[in-house]
């Protein structure tokens, strides 16, 4: 009898002494999440604007990794081949289903097994928080854009206008843009102001814009800022040649001026990175400009100066915006 409680008492401690040298960790948890919605979308980066990876359909169990402020970053179960894909999708996509938990070490047997109780996950799950990440660099693009351009004054015709754009996103919603433009407009005689002729515009422009993104396509924006518009103005070529009968040559200049503009557009993004852009800004300027007839024989000269050249017009326009 004495002999076999010995036996009993040595298979008993090294029974004891394998399980806690094997390394079998009892109770460590992964954090897993199931995908709630009817899909969801597998980001390469934490924002709206980021490339898709893959569509997670309902029900589909992800490890999470970490949280970067509304989005988890989670790791897909190996595929066939055995590649293990990485990725972030929203919070409000997906429930997690178990909290980590630090591992703890087995229990040690010593005389008798005692039977391990099952494991339930609590419910509901607290709210896992992790380190925060650095945000992502601004995305900076470029576009084109084109329209029409309809100036406030009766004596000047509208115009086809056409230029580009640098867009930089500091922020979710706040965008800075630099925009290049030209058009040309028809100018009516006017008795106290410039000659029938040709005026041409090239308005820079740098705006402040307040974006308010709508879903993941969808992005309405205000914008406001001040451009300088570079001018210059052709007279008639009836004008100048009938001056030019009688002797003498005349011409015609617009200064360029500062000016103010408001807009209001809206981007529809069909990938993450290409952007369909409609806009309208009405800008608001003042100039003045100057004439001079000159005697062509004896180089007598004439001039004067032309006051409250408005400039003052609607642009109404559609283009394309890519962003890196």
């Amino acid at each position: 009898m004495r002999n076999k409680f010995i036996k009993v008492s040595i298979f008993v401690c090294f029974f004891s002494i394998m399980l806690v040298f094997s390394g079998v960790n009892l109770y460590s948890q992964e954090t897993k999440a199931r995908v709630i919605k009817e899909e969801a979308v597998l980001r390469l980066d934490p924002n709206t604007e980021s490339p898709r990876i893959k569509i997670l359909p309902l029900g589909t169990i992800i490890e999470v990794e970490e949280v970067v402020g509304e989005w988890l970053k989670v790791k897909l179960p190996p595929d066939e081949r055995g590649f293990v894909i990485t990725g972030y999708v929203h919070r409000s996509d997906v429930s997690l289903e178990i909290e980590p938990a630090p591992a703890e070490p087995p229990e040690r047997i010593e005389e008798e097994v005692v039977e391990e109780k099952p494991r339930v996950a609590p419910v509901p799950p607290p709210r896992v928080v992790f380190k925060e990440k650095e945000e992502k660099r601004p995305a900076i693009g470029l576009g084109v854009f084109a329209g029409y351009a309809m100036p406030s004054e009766s004596i000047y015709g509208g115009g086809v206008m056409f230029g580009g754009r640098l867009c930089f996103s500091i922020t979710r919603n706040i965008g800075i843009e630099l925009k290049g433009l030209m058009f040309q407009s028809t100018v009516e005689e006017d008795p106290e102001g410039l000659s029938a002729g040709k005026l041409t515009f090239t308005p820079l422009q740098v705006s402040l814009q307040g974006r308010f993104p709508v879903g993941e396509n969808i992005v309405p924006y205000v914008g406001a800022g001040l451009g300088y518009y570079l001018s210059s103005f052709e007279i008639d070529s009836e004008i100048a040649d009938g001056w030019n009968a009688l002797g003498y040559d005349i011409e015609e200049k617009v200064e360029s001026v500062l000016a103010y503009h408001l807009g209001l557009g809206i981007d529809y993004f069909f990938t993450s990175n290409l952007a369909l852009n409609a806009e309208v800004i009405y800008t608001l300027a003042d100039s003045e400009g100057s004439w001079s007839i000159t005697d062509q024989v004896s180089g007598t000269q004439a001039s004067g100066i032309i006051e409250e050249i408005g400039f003052g017009n609607f642009m109404v326009g559609i283009g394309l915006k890519y962003y890196f």
